[in-house]
């Protein structure tokens, strides 16, 4: 989220703990990030929902690694194939 935010780890920490004030254009990219409304990102009732969006930010990301997880092995099996051929 901070690096979503163009901010340093620490800053980012400090406004999520309430020590640092968040801007309303902070906010926004925030809700953005999850997907939801800038509204629903200051709900108290809607916990659930804040987290919901966390966990599919996260899933997102996770999904992102595994699949340059997949383009390498790809390229690494590419290359395999290509020697193996060449011994034949």
């Amino acid at each position: 989220m901070a690096e979503k935010l163009g901010l340093p780890v620490a800053a980012f920490y400090r406004i999520e703990k309430g020590l640092t004030e968040l801007t309303l254009s902070r906010a926004n990219t925030i809700a953005n990030v999850f997907g939801i409304s800038l509204a629903a990102l200051f709900n108290k009732g809607n916990e659930v929902n804040l987290v919901t969006a966390r966990t599919i930010a996260a899933s997102r990301s996770k999904l992102k690694l595994r699949e340059e997880e997949v383009q390498t092995m790809r390229k690494k099996l590419i290359e395999m194939y290509g020697l193996v051929k060449d011994m034949a």
